[in-house]
Formats: C-alpha cells, structure tokens, sequence
C-alpha cells in the first residue's frame, strides 16, 4: 500500500521540511534551499567568510535586488575590510548589524525554512551563517519601477500633477504626504496562495465607522485566490451586487482624491503591482464627481456637475 506526502508550493519539499526551524548546520540548510528553488535560475546561493572567521551564505533572487547596494555596504565591508578594535569574538551576523559594521537600515532575524522562503521571494537578501539556529533579513530591495507621473485618465487644470505607480510602498508614501497626521493608519495582509500580493487598507481614526473598517477586513480576509494581478481582482471579491450595472467601489490614480476620501470617513485599499487605489463605501454620485471639483469654486464645479447629471 503506497502513501502519499503533502507537498508545498513553495517548493519540493514537504510542509513539514518548510515549517522546521533552521538548522545550525550551514550546509543542512543551504541543501534545504536548493531543493525548494530547484529548476529557479534566477536565486543566487553565494558563499562568503565574514572577516575571515566566520563561514556564511546569501541567498536572493537576482534582478529583484539592489545589487550595488549590496556589493557596498554588506559583502566589501564583511570581505574586504577589517572589524574594528575592541570588539571581541564575532560570532554571529545579528550582532554585527546590532554593532553597525554594515549601514542597512531594515534588518531583522527569522527562524524557520519557511520565513527564509518568503523573505527571499519578497526580494530580500537572507544572510545564513554556521553555527546559528536563526537567519538575517536583510532589506536591499532594488528593481525597475515607473516614476511618478501625472495620472493620464484623471488630469486636472489647477490639482498636483502625481499619481500612483505600481509600488504600493510609493503609493502610501504619497498619501502620507497629504495627510501627515498619527490618526492615518494603514494595516496590510497578504491575498493570494502563490503570488502573496501586499494589500494595505488605509482609513482615518476616529473619523472612519469602524463597522465599516472591521467589514473591510472581513471580507478581504475570506478572499481565496491563487494570483491577484490587479485592484479589479480584489473590487470583484467585495462588492455586494456582482451583476448590477453601477459602480460599488471607486478607483482612482490620485493620492490627492485618496487623502480628501479618507478625511470623508472612506477606507482606501491599495494592491500592490496596481496603480490603483480603491475607496469603499462608494455612492451614485461619486460617478459625477472629477478630481477638478476639489480645486475649483464650488460655484464652476457644481455647474459641471449638473450638466454631467443632465
């Protein structure tokens, strides 16, 4: 009688193999990673010695990573320098970064296969040295990305002429800009079986219902998908009325209109690889409404508006 075991889609190896907290064995776990990125030309494995005392390995996906940046301030310092006087025995790669011996901003330590699986596919650069039971995450993400440019379905005459790009970190930063106050609290999740797509859901404390929050959450939540390539994936998953011809969920390519319908009490949800935001509750009347009405007098906009109505 033959059995079966269950697989991950992260890779080759079982779940269980994936969830099993990483070996202090640099060769173990370098074997491990090799077996879950098999046929994956693009994960680099290279092996360096920090100082000339300690053995360790990077992992990252190639073309997903700053690779200048890391060439200058991780593997010329830890290879090609000297540690500085008086600090003793270096034995592990978190202490270093503790010490600043490498100026990377964003770091912080996992424990299992499975968080060094995901860090890396986030284009993180996994630093695993011998010797320690835990890994380092190493932020130096760095890829082709569209600049911010005026929006070219929502121009406006007298608005800021930006909009949103495929980056959803770039997309919040410009909504921070706007709003540059604690009560703008942006939570994120993650959609999406195989792609694992950033979802940020922005809204105002104090002035957002938090019914509407909570609903929010619930349904982006209860959303089972294997990819999310864009917003209209995630619009179709939490509208109530599938077949109706009216709208139930605004878009937009402008941090500006995002800023004025979080200060109305809305909630915003940004996805990231979309250049889109979208804003819930949405009305009838904000199918009439231009980005132009936020910057003209309201006498000229609400004329616009009535003939758009007629």
């Amino acid at each position: 009688m033959s059995t079966t075991q269950n697989t991950s889609s992260n890779g080759n190896l079982p779940d269980e193999a994936l969830h099993a907290p990483i070996s202090k064995s640099l060769e173990k776990n370098e074997l491990i990673l090799r077996n879950t990125f098999k046929s994956c030309y693009d994960i680099v494995f290279r092996r360096i010695q920090i100082f000339g005392q300690i053995n360790a390995l990077l992992v990252y996906l190639d073309g997903l990573v700053d690779t200048k940046a890391l060439d200058n301030l991780l593997l010329k310092p830890w290879m090609l320098e000297t540690p500085r006087p008086g600090l003793g025995e270096l034995n592990a790669v978190d202490l270093m970064l503790i010490q600043q011996l490498v100026s990377i901003a964003k770091t912080k330590t996992v424990e299992t296969i499975d968080d060094i699986v995901q860090s890396i596919l986030s284009a993180n650069v996994v630093i695993l040295s011998d010797g320690l039971s835990h890994a380092v995450i190493a932020e130096l993400k760095g890829f082709e990305q569209r600049a911010v440019e005026e929006p070219a379905n929502e121009t406006t005459i007298r608005g800021p002429k930006e909009g949103f790009t495929e980056n959803i970190n770039v997309n919040t930063s410009l909504v921070r800009r706007k709003i540059q106050s604690t009560k703008l609290k942006m939570e994120s999740m993650t959609v999406g079986n195989l792609s694992k797509t950033t979802i940020v859901i922005a809204y105002m404390e104090g002035l957002a219902k938090e019914s509407i929050v909570e609903e929010v959450r619930k349904r982006i939540s209860r959303i089972q998908i294997d990819t999310v390539l864009g917003g209209n994936f995630i619009e179709e998953f939490i509208e109530d009325h599938p077949f109706t011809l009216f709208p139930q969920v605004q878009n937009t390519e402008r941090p500006d209109i995002v800023a004025s319908c979080l200060a109305e009490r809305k909630v915003a949800i940004f996805i990231d690889g979309t250049p889109f935001a979208l804003i819930v509750p949405c009305s009838l009347w904000n199918a009439f409404q231009s980005a132009d009405d936020y910057y003209e007098r309201f006498l000229y906009a609400t004329l616009i508006r009535c003939c758009e109505c007629y």
